[in-house]
């Protein structure tokens, strides 16, 4: 029989999995000793109010000893931890927010400067002319600004660090879940998606393979963001089947106003001329 040591250190062993996952759980035990002798069942409570009602007492010290290690402040909204409840169960996800990535940033240092842009695009109808009087229309989807009638694609980051550059553009089609503040500050809420991963980019040693707000979405979220997004191809649709009945019903009535103003033309019919023929 294999001693609990050997099945520490055997990769092959069913079981240790399990046993590294107890050694975590207890290692973090440990991190969280004073912080748990340190509040009374009062304090607990209302510390898992601001942080989150639904996390148990042992998820709640856990992400506070988590916080702790990387130095970000949850209830300044730098770090959140969220739970989800679906059919397979009830999971936990510990996010770094746009706004905790800037901090982790700020302390593991080297970041010269971070621009991020909306990005407005408007189709623009070009004319070429291709004989005498005559003209071809093609359409041209053209970069422009808020103020010129274009509409949000997405957002563009660059992020300079110790010299070098990470940009990441993003499309909002991908991340709109048409709800909250993504349906009052959509540029504002693309723009902080585009940030966030740009400063993962810059930051992998950091930041590598952690959670950001936009990629915390579970599956109802997800179904919603379909839902929107079928939504809007419909409304997109309405809205081409309404320019062209417009464009249609203008067709009809400047037919009926040319017919209208056409001089009208009198046919006299013409008099028929017969012969008699004698026998």
């Amino acid at each position: 029989m294999p001693n609990k040591k050997s099945m520490l250190v055997h990769e092959d062993n069913p079981d240790h999995f399990h046993v590294k996952q107890e050694n975590f759980i207890v290692e973090k035990m440990r991190e969280v000793k004073d912080l748990s002798a340190g509040l009374n069942a009062e304090q607990l409570i209302f510390v898992k109010n601001l942080v989150n009602p639904d996390l148990t007492d042992t998820e709640l010290k856990l992400f506070l000893a988590l916080c702790n290690k990387v130095k970000l402040n949850p209830f300044n909204k730098e770090i959140i931890a969220v739970v989800y409840k679906g059919q397979n169960g009830r999971t936990v996800n510990t996010i770094v927010t746009r706004d905790g990535k800037r901090v982790v940033a700020e302390h593991t240092g080297g970041l010269e400067s971070i621009e991020t842009v909306a990005i407005y695009t408007k189709e623009i109808i070009i004319k070429t002319i291709v004989g005498e009087g005559k003209f071809e229309e093609t359409k041209e989807t053209h970069q422009v600004e808020p103020w010129e009638g274009g509409r949000l694609w997405g957002a563009i980051c660059t992020v300079k660090r110790d010299g070098h550059q990470f940009t990441v553009r993003v499309p909002f089609s991908e991340y709109n879940t048409s709800r909250n503040v993504w349906s009052t500050k959509p540029e504002t809420m693309i723009k902080k998606v585009a940030e966030s991963q740009a400063l993962s980019m810059a930051y992998p040693e950091v930041l590598g393979g952690v959670y950001d707000d936009s990629e915390s979405f579970d599956g109802e979220t997800k179904k919603e963001m379909l839902a929107g997004k079928i939504t809007a191809a419909l409304e997109k649709k309405n809205e081409e089947v309404k320019l062209i009945n417009e464009t249609a019903d203008k067709a009809v009535k400047q037919m009926a106003k040319m017919m209208n103003e056409m001089p009208e033309t009198i046919v006299e019919p013409k008099e028929e001329v017969v012969t008699a023929r004698g026998d």
